[in-house]
Order: structure tokens, then sequence, then C-alpha cells
């Protein structure tokens, strides 16, 4: 969706490439919702994907301008950088070279982000399980405990004065 929008030249590359980052932590709502209730593995698929996602952002984030021009310079040809870098916000000339972008965008920040975190998969592990055994303790001490209602004819009768 945020490509079509991008075709009508209603985004610039800079607007685009935020709510593409926002939709890669939004996609973890659905892996996070489909764990609820389900075994103690898969809340901890949800919440490495959860962790990944977060911290993948936050590095974009962090090097934003870095990243735009390292995606630009890198990923488009030397006639569609300089358009885009000159569009502003001239929407025909948005519209012709910001899907590209955001496209190469969203390709370059998951290649990224996998090569980043891969050589530490075993510490993200370790860190998810922890997380995860933490609130499954927190929720055993917290749930309420579940009693027994006695049956009419099992409760004692009750001594009227």
């Amino acid at each position: 969706m945020i490509i079509t929008v991008s075709q009508q030249g209603m985004l610039t590359a800079k607007a685009g490439l935020a709510l593409i980052l926002g939709a890669n932590i939004g996609t973890c709502g659905t892996a996070c919702l489909a764990a609820i209730g389900k075994k103690k593995e898969t809340l901890q698929v949800a919440a490495a994907y959860l962790f990944f996602k977060l911290l993948g952002v936050a590095l974009a984030l962090t090097a934003l301008d870095a990243f735009t021009d390292g995606v630009i310079d890198h990923t488009m040809g030397a006639e569609q950088a300089s358009a885009l870098r000159a569009a502003g916000t001239d929407s025909a000339a948005l519209s012709d070279t910001v899907p590209q972008f955001l496209a190469n965008s969203h390709t370059v920040f998951n290649i990224i982000l996998a090569v980043l975190c891969l050589p530490f998969t075993p510490q993200i592990a370790a860190l998810v399980e922890q997380a995860v055994s933490a609130l499954d303790a927190a929720d055993a001490g917290t749930a309420p405990k579940k009693t027994r209602r006695r049956s009419r004819a099992s409760r004692s009768p009750s001594k009227s004065r």
C-alpha cells in the first residue's frame, strides 16, 4: 500500500521510508496475536521476531540519513538518484523515483538486519528465552487461583437461630 501511495506522488522518500520501517514493526503484531495462549516456544518465536524488528528499526533510525544515501547510491542508477534528490515535493518527480527507492530500502533493510543479527543468534535466543521465562514466572505468580465451587447438595445446612 505504501508503494501504491508513493506511485501517486503523495510521499517523499523519507516519509515513505518512515512508513516502511513502521510497517516492519507492525507485521510483528500478527505473530504476537497468534502466540497468545500458545506454547512457550510459540511465544519465544513471536518475541524474537519483535525484538529483531525493533532492533533493526532503532538502528535504521539512528543512521537514517546514511541509510537513505546508501540505498540511493548503491541500488539506483545515477539518473534516478539525482532525480530523487532533486524531487523535493514535486509529485510527478516523486511518483517516478520514490516507489523504486522504497522497494529497494525495504529489501536492503531486511538484508542488513539479517546479516548483522546472524552472528548473535545464540545470544538473542538466550535473551528471548530469559524474557519469556520471566513473563511466565510473573504470570504464574499473579494468576488467580481457581477455586472449586461446592454443589448445593454438598453444602452443609445453615443453622438458623
